[in-house]
């Protein structure tokens, strides 16, 4: 059964949106301003509209009128200078580079940072007991030479299996305890850092080895100690490289203090002309000999930059180093004989010099003192 003046929908649909767009142009009968409900199942055609009533809807100017190539308006092209020199600049700074690092996750805190803040540790063999120590790799490169590890830690021969985690004096030393084997029979703590798909049977690393894993009790001074080798090396490259002290495009520049105190080197900051990538720079205290405990914490913060209104950081060498150490780089570089440097790099070398300055001042943090953990 058919209801009486029955019409399908397209067909009411496109009546009823010419009658509300242009109403004067098609005069829609009233007896179809409604749709009428019907039963039946058979297709039926408007046998007066020829065309689909789809095909008569408006269409868009762009494809009834396009326009020709010449009146097109012009492809915007990227300003390749302008972004070239943005990432020269980017290049150049150390801490740009370090946070824009991919992000990797502490095996230790769970904490998600930028890879170049976290150390590379990885299992090395002890020859004489065949037991894995855990240690920072990312130091010892030079003392472990091309291959790192011999022992099956790795199932290829030239790739080393890495942990990433937070170098941080206070945390290495929190670990000593529960991680050092102290006794037969007991569960050890060190392998359940492993990712699982390290672990037998699905990983690299057997169950042998596993039980063969150990922590040094010293783990944290001899990371000390790799670290500030590490700073050591990296600013004699940066010395031996860049050997000209003050200048326009100079990689140092001497700071002359009165005394050995946070306003006397503000002061000397003051006295600085401006150059190009000045925030980019730290202030390195090479002698602090004499000054008095209140004035090596100043040291150990930042200072205000007054040039860049920003705050650039403060690195005191006669705490970050050993007395060895300094007078090593004293010994080898005239750099260091002046009480203070402005340090800016401007390659991959300085750089590096830089970073592991950084690394070794976080790592020297105290654990309760968030916020100098925060301006390192």
């Amino acid at each position: 059964m058919e209801c009486a003046n029955q019409i399908s929908f397209a067909t009411w649909r496109l009546r009823l949106f010419q009658q509300l767009v242009a109403p004067h142009i098609h005069h829609i009968r009233t007896r179809h301003s409604s749709r009428r409900i019907s039963t039946s199942t058979s297709s039926r055609t408007d046998s007066a509209d020829s065309v689909p009533p789809s095909k008569r809807l408006p269409q868009s100017p762009l494809l009834t009128h396009p326009l020709n190539k010449s009146q097109r308006p012009p492809k915007l092209r990227p300003d390749r200078e302008y972004y070239k020199q943005a990432f020269d600049e980017l290049n150049k700074n150390p801490w740009a580079l370090a946070l824009a690092s991919p992000p990797r996750l502490c095996s230790i805190t769970g904490a998600r940072l930028p890879r170049d803040l976290l150390g590379e540790w990885g299992l090395v063999e002890q020859p004489e007991t065949e037991q894995l120590y855990l240690l920072p790799v990312g130091l010892l490169k030079d003392s472990l030479g091309n291959d790192p590890q011999s022992p099956p830690a790795s199932s290829s021969p030239t790739r080393q299996l890495i942990l990433r985690i937070l170098d941080f004096m206070p945390l290495l030393k929190s670990l000593s305890g529960p991680w050092v084997r102290v006794g037969r029979g007991k569960k050890l703590v060190l392998p359940r850092i492993l990712p699982y798909r390290w672990k037998h049977p699905q990983g690299p690393i057997t169950s042998r080895e596993e039980s063969l894993m150990a922590w040094r009790d010293d783990a944290a001074e001899f990371t000390l100690h790799h670290m500030r080798n590490e700073v050591v090396k990296s600013l004699d490259k940066a010395c031996r490289k860049f050997k000209r002290l003050d200048g326009s495009g100079a990689v140092w520049r001497d700071l002359e203090l009165q005394d050995l105190s946070n306003i006397a080197l503000q002061k000397a900051l003051g006295s600085l002309e401006p150059f190009h990538r000045m925030a980019c720079g730290a202030v390195l205290v090479c002698s602090s000999q004499g000054a008095e405990n209140e004035t090596q914490e100043a040291f150990m913060g930042a200072v205000s930059l007054p040039q860049t209104q920003s705050k650039v950081p403060v690195f005191d060498l006669s705490v970050l180093l050993s007395e060895t150490e300094l007078q090593t780089l004293q010994d080898s570089h005239p750099h260091f004989h002046h009480a203070a440097l402005f340090f800016r790099p401007r390659d991959e070398v300085s750089n590096e010099a830089m970073l592991s300055l950084w690394k070794i001042k976080r790592f020297l943090a105290v654990e309760d003192e968030p916020d100098s953990l925060a301006e390192a």
